[in-house]
């Protein structure tokens, strides 16, 4: 009769084949599934887009005024430009991806510890991970984006966080523009409406988008602030731990203060503003080499 730690044994590996089992499925999906939810998320939104100008900005525009009026037709086109603009740069720029080691052997890396990824072989600097969806090492990852079909990492996440704000901005202005429709007594002249309709579909949309993504928008701007990936921030969380039980102070080393955090992603800037502007500037780091607070090396981020 087996024992009672050989059974817990087999219970143990029985478990771990099928998390593995699940894991490999759950990447297999959404690899192949990704082109879908680029469909959905661009449907969506052109849907919302459409409806706006098509049925309800003309109704709109004929209780204003003429200045009202045009402020309204440049805040929407502004809006669903820049929507558009960092979606498609968010998804057509690569994230990153190692140099060969040809590329990064010299005298240029010297004095850094070289890490080399056990799942695809490549050179692994810091801060990059490898993705099981898209089977790749990237750059600074932080997250698999199946909306995007992608990685979101060193090269793309300022389109990333600018489609996040815009596409914010964009669901609150299109839900308080259509709540002063649907709250007002006779703006519409039937609740039955095609127009009513529409804007009830619009508020339903736009409010559950904007309050989704004013918690992933301030999730992100606290890791921006901090120059942490989300993956990182676990990692740092567990770091964090074991410093305070070791009676150690824990500080994030690439943090090196919020102007050149910023600096790091969005690439230079003279005035915060300028960071909202479509753009597609280099940035001062290669991805590869990162300033720490206690760095040797400059990679002239100032």
């Amino acid at each position: 009769m087996p024992s009672l730690h050989w059974t817990l044994h087999c219970v143990k590996e029985t478990f771990l084949d099928f998390c593995l089992f699940f894991d490999s499925h759950i990447d297999r999906t959404l690899r192949k599934s990704g082109p879908l939810y680029v469909f959905v998320c661009s449907s969506l939104t052109v849907s919302v887009a459409v409806a706006y100008f098509w049925f309800l900005l003309p109704a709109l525009l004929r209780s204003l005024v003429r200045p009202l009026v045009v402020l309204h037709i440049l805040l929407s086109i502004l809006l669903l430009f820049n929507i558009l603009f960092n979606y498609v740069m968010c998804m057509l720029t690569p994230p990153g991806e190692p140099p060969t080691q040809k590329l990064i052997s010299g005298t240029e890396y010297a004095g850094i510890h070289l890490r080399f990824c056990r799942k695809c072989g490549c050179i692994k600097p810091p801060r990059a991970h490898h993705c099981s969806i898209c089977q790749k090492c990237v750059l600074r990852m932080d997250h698999h984006c199946p909306w995007i079909n992608g990685c979101v990492g060193f090269r793309n996440y300022r389109y990333f966080l600018l489609f996040l704000f815009y596409m914010l901005l964009g669901a609150l202005y299109a839900t308080a523009t259509v709540s002063y429709m649907l709250f007002i007594p006779g703006f519409f002249t039937s609740s039955l409406s095609r127009e009513a309709k529409v804007a009830v579909y619009i508020f339903i949309l736009c409010l559950s988008v904007a309050i989704s993504l004013l918690i992933l928008l301030g999730w992100h701007l606290y890791l921006v602030a901090t120059s942490q990936t989300t993956i990182e921030f676990y990692e740092n969380r567990e770091k964090r731990r074991s410093s305070i039980l070791a009676g150690r102070k824990y500080i994030h080393e690439y943090d090196i203060g919020f102007y050149y955090n910023l600096k790091t992603i969005f690439g230079s800037y003279q005035h915060l503003w300028q960071l909202l502007l479509p753009s597609c500037r280099p940035l001062p780091v290669d991805g590869c080499v990162w300033q720490t607070v206690d760095s040797r090396f400059d990679i002239s981020v100032v």
